[in-house]
């Protein structure tokens, strides 16, 4: 059966490489592995639950469809975060990752060059260039890949207190800080972030209790003078409820 899962898994990989393009299988599928192939189900896990949501909001038709491409039948596929699976399997076994995103592999062209070099000046973060930082676009224009991008260049520079959250992330850490009475200490930690990075702002419009929270978090980063950077798939002045 593990032959099996893992040949569906090479063709799965084919098929949705062919579909969803080579930045968003670059920047979402290879964040996943093969876990339970059966009649029915083909069951997917990622390392982390940004990457699962990205592709559970945004690539669960045409993941779908090349799965049953794949698998020949007409299964459904489950997604669930599972980072035990990640040191279970042999690497080897799984297809080679075309990279994590960064500036060198993002695509620049005219409508975003704008961006990309806002998104750099942050990154580099010297004397001058922005401690605050918002890229808006629909989705698949390249924001979050930015974002990324972001983040690997701090890591590759070894910039310590880097924190990064996706929406959805942050939506549940600050309500369940809430719940359990430990909102301050939650806070805490974000404010202490040399650089925060968060993706998805319309995630939040309709959460009052996320909203306070990241509002608190910005202004404590701005008196600070650390750096923030935002993504969105609209302005913010278009997110209603915001």
């Amino acid at each position: 059966m593990a032959w099996v899962l893992d040949q569906i898994w090479k063709r799965l990989n084919a098929e949705l490489f062919r579909a969803v393009g080579p930045e968003r299988y670059a920047l979402w599928i290879h964040h996943a592995c093969p876990a339970v192939f059966d009649e029915e189900i083909f069951t997917i896990h990622f390392a982390d639950t940004h990457a699962k949501e990205k592709v559970e909001s945004i690539l669960r038709d045409p993941v779908t469809q090349a799965a049953q491409r794949a698998a020949n039948r007409n299964v459904r596929v489950r997604f669930a975060v599972e980072a035990t699976s990640f040191f279970s399997r042999a690497r080897e076994a799984l297809p080679a990752p075309p990279g994590e995103p960064t500036f060198a592999s993002f695509v620049s062209g005219a409508g975003n060059r704008m961006a990309l070099a806002a998104a750099r000046a942050f990154a580099r973060g010297g004397p001058g260039d922005p401690r605050t930082l918002l890229l808006h676009s629909r989705s698949g224009l390249g924001r979050s890949h930015l974002l990324l991008a972001v983040r690997a260049e701090l890591a590759r520079r070894e910039v310590p207190g880097v924190l990064f959250f996706s929406g959805e992330q942050f939506r549940r850490y600050s309500l369940e800080a809430q719940l359990r009475d430990r909102r301050e200490a939650f806070l805490s930690k974000c404010r202490s972030a040399q650089v925060f990075l968060f993706d998805d702002l319309q995630v939040l419009p309709g959460c009052e209790e996320s909203q306070a929270a990241l509002l608190d978090v910005l202004a404590a980063l701005e008196r600070r003078g650390a750096r923030a950077a935002v993504t969105s798939d609209r302005p913010p002045r278009a997110l209603d409820g915001l």
